[in-house]
């Protein structure tokens, strides 16, 4: 029985190293293909696994992978400051997506749970910028970002239809 248990212990390891691994992938490609077209949007392809997993896991699960994710990349890829932007942007589409599933993924789409994600990252990080840059011109990129966190959310919940399919789509 002990045995058993450390199976599943080494398992549970094995599977939050495989989706990290896979978060930073799909981030590594959107950063390396696709360039930025407008300043701040980003179609957020890492959030396609967020979604496929958020069901399931833990929050403190999905703020672990949000944070390794975040900061491995942008060692690789950004700079200092870029990290505690994507850090609070992040853990906001995190924390908003885990609550709207948890207490209203009966009454939500699954295009609603991404794009709400996608909107309070853009959100967040704007409030972060007034708050970094101590200057509040910054709120005026707020319907700019709106627009472009509907897009990407509702690109993302597409791409999560088609990978998960039309019959599995029942939370």
């Amino acid at each position: 029985m002990y045995r058993n248990i450390r199976l599943n212990k080494y398992n549970s390891y094995m599977d939050f190293i495989f989706i990290l691994a896979g978060l930073m992938m799909l981030s590594a490609i959107e950063r390396v293909f696709f360039p930025v077209i407008i300043p701040g949007f980003k179609i957020g392809l890492s959030n396609i696994l967020f979604l496929l997993i958020i069901f399931d896991k833990s929050y403190l699960y999905l703020i672990q992978l949000q944070a390794y994710r975040i900061i491995g990349i942008n060692i690789m890829f950004g700079t200092f400051s870029t990290i505690f932007f994507a850090l609070f942007g992040g853990f906001s589409s995190i924390t908003v997506m885990y609550l709207l599933v948890k207490y209203f993924k009966q009454y939500l789409s699954i295009y609603v749970i991404s794009m709400a994600g996608a909107i309070s990252h853009n959100i967040f990080q704007i409030f972060f910028a007034c708050i970094y840059f101590n200057d509040l011109i910054y709120f005026y990129y707020i319907p700019v970002v709106i627009i472009t966190g509907t897009l990407s959310g509702f690109i993302i919940a597409f791409l999560y239809e088609k990978i998960r399919g039309e019959d599995e789509l029942k939370f």
